[in-house]
């Protein structure tokens, strides 16, 4: 007479369970994340790298145009971003100062005197070349 634990091909042993119920023993639970994942990582970690790197030589070269006393200061990023800030400003400053002055200059210039000089520098000019 067979047992309950026993069927036709034999008895079912206690650790042998039907494919469909598998679940896997926490310690493969616990292994790293999947092998398709890892070479996405890599490339993620790489690229990150190349931008850090990237992001690093650009404030390099920016560290290089900022006036600093004494010049061979290390600055940190933020120095250097605000550094950068306040120098631009006061070039726009001077662009604008030297704009105003062109403008004067300009307006001094159309006076009848400064006319009148140009209109007899013009003849020197020519009786230099002599073309006849």
């Amino acid at each position: 007479m067979e047992s309950d634990d026993e069927v036709e091909d034999g008895p079912i042993e206690q650790d042998e369970t039907p494919p469909l119920f598998y679940c896997p023993p926490p310690q493969q639970l616990l292994i790293s994340p999947e092998p398709s994942r890892r070479p996405r990582r890599v490339f993620s970690n790489s690229r990150e790298r190349w931008r850090q790197q990237n992001v690093n030589g650009a404030f390099a070269e920016l560290r290089k145009l900022v006036p600093t006393h004494p010049p061979d200061k290390k600055l940190s990023k933020n120095e250097v971003l605000r550094l950068a800030i306040k120098y631009i400003r006061l070039l726009d400053k001077v662009i604008e100062s030297q704009k105003k002055e062109e403008k004067r200059n300009h307006i001094a210039c159309s006076c009848n005197f400064c006319s009148s000089n140009l209109m007899q520098l013009s003849p020197i000019s020519e009786a230099s070349n002599p073309s006849d």
